[in-house]
């Protein structure tokens, strides 16, 4: 029988009380503010617990992002020049393939020099994409694309930085309904502090293990004091997945810790090590750091295969084989 795993959750309220009860911290702590904190817990995950996940297995922290070819965020009539993911560590790609606009045929591109592109034909050549460049923060396709289709990028997505659920951050999805062909109309109760049309956002499901329904949508249009959020994904990559309660936050950012639950003792003793090592308590630091590298691994023993003992053979010493083994024969 399948269960229903919404009840588990990791916020960034559990972070706090996790970090301030391993340190000793008062809420009242003037600098170790929950701000200070996030930050630091967001190190954490970036620097060690991303790691130790990536390690972990293969495609683990791979994300895929989907941009149709008509509306990319900025380049020549958006057919062209595509922005690399925010969310990209180090800047990194994966892969980047080409979907017809039938979506029937996936063709994997090839990346080249910037000083090669020149070969693969006129500036403003069109035709079936076959390589890409990158040129600062940009994916530029060659030849340009003749007809509609998706641009697939794959890419290694850090965590999202950790922040408190404000309207300063996120807002609770109230409906999805299309606004176009390729367009969707996102509507919430409170308005996101200061958002724009040209920034995007994420939408991450608020069950565990709260996986993004959509990333770096951008924002195409705003209405009704910035209630209603047109973004550039069409209403069928909303379709499927539970909308319910789902935040809609800026993009790089979420309310919740989207790692597995067995890295949460790790996190929080690393961040405790952290905190304590900075107020100047030592000792403290160094319990603190030895109790998260045993949890890591600990995570790490379930988490890599690899990283598992070979198990031992089985012998039947009554078998045919062993007593012939054992009469020298061999």
């Amino acid at each position: 029988m399948a269960t229903d795993q919404s009840s588990l959750t990791w916020t960034t309220s559990d972070v706090l009380s996790d970090v301030r009860r391993a340190a000793s911290l008062p809420v009242t702590s003037t600098d170790w503010t929950d701000v200070v904190l996030l930050r630091e817990v967001t190190n954490v995950l970036w620097s060690f617990a991303g790691w130790a996940l990536a390690q972990g297995g293969e495609g683990r922290l791979l994300s895929a992002l989907d941009r149709p070819v008509t509306t990319a965020l900025s380049g020549l009539s958006g057919q062209r020049e595509f922005q690399i993911p925010p969310g990209a560590i180090l800047g990194t790609l994966e892969d980047v393939t080409f979907v017809d606009q039938a979506g029937q045929t996936m063709s994997r591109l090839l990346r080249i020099d910037h000083g090669d592109a020149s070969l693969t034909g006129a500036v403003t050549a069109t035709g079936t994409p076959s390589t890409y460049t990158l040129v600062g923060d940009r994916i530029v396709l060659h030849p340009i694309p003749s007809t509609g289709g998706t641009l697939r990028i794959t890419y290694p997505r850090r965590h999202a930085e950790l922040v408190a659920d404000t309207a300063d951050n996120c807002a609770t999805l109230s409906s999805v309904t299309s606004a176009s062909a390729t367009t969707s109309l996102l509507t919430v109760p409170v308005a996101i502090m200061s958002l724009q049309v040209g920034h995007t956002l994420d939408v991450i499901r608020a069950s565990y293990p709260h996986a993004p329904i959509v990333e770096s949508v951008e924002v195409t249009a705003l209405a009704g004091g910035n209630l209603q959020i047109t973004v550039d994904r069409p209403l069928s990559a909303f379709t499927g997945n539970v909308l319910s309660g789902a935040r809609v936050v800026r993009a790089g950012r979420s309310p919740y810790v989207a790692m597995p639950l067995e890295l949460r003792t790790c996190v929080t003793e690393k961040t405790a090590a952290n905190v304590l090592r900075a107020i100047g308590d030592l000792q403290g630091s160094q319990a603190s750091e030895q109790a998260a590298t045993v949890e890591l691994a600990r995570a790490m023993q379930v988490l890599s295969p690899r990283a598992k003992r070979d198990k031992p053979k089985a012998i039947n010493p009554f078998s045919h084989m062993r007593s012939r083994m054992t009469r020298g024969r061999f």
